[in-house]
């Protein structure tokens, strides 16, 4: 049987590695090839790549059995490439039909690939999400929002130099909660308060600082004049940073206060901070101690049930470095 040796191209290489075939072990009916496929490669290929002759340093002829013949993928793959082009037999040469060129493309698939053209097997296929600038240029086609990537989220990983290859493309627990944070940002910009006000919002959503602030001023964007905010969970010991996200939120907002701040002693970590705006601070106190006359004590006295409302618009923060 017949062989040649030559240098197979990138994209060649790459096509057989994604096949999966370089691994594999081929079998043949020699029969089959003997009688069907030898006889065409004898009267269109032998008379320039067998029998001592190579022209283009491809000769047909150096294997030692079918089996090796066939499991040279780097001897079949330009034949089955020459074939489908119909760029061999040279055209000043005696050509095939187009029966043959099938019967000998098929055959190659069939034997030497092992294609199985019933049922086609792509391989793994990665699903891949966006590098950041397909994310910034998503958002913008569907947000119409040109979101800052490069400050919101780290450099894409690179594999062969390139930032859009899946299997490179990870996604780490970090990196999910900077996407999460920059949906809140994006959400913010991109959908508008309506004119009509909520008058009261309660927030207890995720416990970390990030989220806090964000939700902070996604309320206050959307909150009526009279509006109240609700914070749980304020003195938790699991979530320390939320006291920061109000600390920080009142700096950015002189027009808020805390209205009150509700606890509840047999309730670990019960405890809610009611903000308003300061123009409605004296409106509210003097509702609510004039509802609650009978249960106003001076700070630090014995009572029950133990339920504490602190009203004060001097209220302020430790300051937090």
């Amino acid at each position: 049987m017949s062989s040649f040796s030559f240098r197979l191209s990138s994209c060649q290489t790459h096509f057989l590695l994604s096949l999966g075939w370089l691994h594999c072990t081929f079998f043949l009916n020699a029969a089959d090839f003997t009688k069907e496929i030898q006889p065409l490669l004898s009267e269109y290929c032998y008379d320039c790549h067998a029998d001592g002759a190579a022209k283009g340093d491809f000769a047909m002829d150096d294997h030692d059995s079918v089996t090796d013949l066939v499991s040279d993928l780097r001897h079949w793959v330009p034949i089955w490439e020459n074939l489908r082009s119909h760029l061999m037999p040279p055209a000043n040469k005696p050509q095939p039909s187009d029966a043959q060129r099938a019967l000998l493309a098929k055959w190659i698939e069939q034997e030497v690939f092992k294609l199985d053209h019933e049922n086609p097997d792509p391989g793994r296929v990665t699903i891949r999400r966006l590098n950041r600038e397909e994310y910034r240029h998503t958002i913008a086609d569907l947000l119409d929002v040109d979101f800052d990537v490069e400050e919101a989220l780290p450099a894409d990983d690179t594999g062969y130099g390139f930032d859009t290859i899946g299997d490179v493309l990870s996604i780490s627990p970090m990196l999910m909660e900077k996407y999460l944070e920059a949906a809140r940002e994006i959400v913010s910009e991109a959908i508008k308060p309506q004119e009509a006000k909520i008058p009261f919002i309660h927030i207890d959503g995720e416990h970390s600082r990030a989220a806090l602030k964000a939700d902070l001023e996604r309320a206050t964007t959307v909150m009526a004049p009279e509006g109240l905010i609700v914070l749980d969970d304020m003195l938790h010991p699991g979530y320390p940073t939320l006291m920061v996200a109000v600390h920080e939120y009142l700096e950015r907002h002189n027009e808020m206060c805390v209205l009150a701040i509700i606890d509840r002693e047999t309730i670990v970590a019960a405890t809610k901070f009611v903000l308003c705006r300061k123009a409605w601070f004296k409106t509210y106190e003097d509702a609510l101690l004039a509802q609650y006359k009978d249960n106003v004590w001076p700070l630090g006295a014995d009572f029950e049930p133990h339920w504490c409302l602190v009203l004060s618009l001097d209220t302020r923060l430790a300051d937090i470095t």
